[in-house]
């Protein structure tokens, strides 16, 4: 991972769950850091508001970000003193959002199952995507 790189993401647990799934320039291992909420499952046929937050660490050597997942306005993943980036360069910014959805994995054991184990179809229905500017926005080194 460069100075500059680093992700932020939601994660859909098999249980019907949700997680955070973080590459910072701190990881401990090959993979990011993984996050369950602790007692949330989604309820099947209703729409959900999901939304991340992710503010930035101010400084290369500070461990000051954070991510949260909220999901109906209840903050249910929290991450604090994170140091997403070891340099401040505007390709350390967050300039992107990307959405996709899959069972991940390479191996059978992550194809979605029915309740006997047996492969099967699923369905999820997203819409209304928004991309907000928060309050915790940091200007940088040259911008207004």
């Amino acid at each position: 991972m460069t100075g500059s790189g680093w992700s932020a993401r939601v994660t859909f647990t098999g249980e019907g769950g949700v997680a955070s799934y973080l590459y910072t320039q701190d990881k401990q291992s090959r993979f990011g850091e993984k996050v369950k909420a602790k007692d949330f499952r989604f309820e099947r046929g209703r729409f959900h508001a999901v939304s991340l937050h992710v503010g930035l660490n101010s400084a290369p050597e500070l461990s000051d970000g954070f991510a949260e997942i909220y999901i109906d306005g209840t903050r249910v993943v929290e991450h604090r003193g994170v140091r997403f980036r070891s340099n401040t360069d505007d390709k350390s910014l967050i300039s992107k959002m990307l959405f996709s959805t899959f069972h991940g994995g390479h191996e059978p054991e992550f194809a979605p199952r029915d309740d006997r184990g047996n492969f099967s179809d699923v369905t999820a229905v997203f819409d209304n995507f928004a991309v907000h500017v928060g309050k915790h926005v940091r200007k940088a080194a040259g911008r207004p």
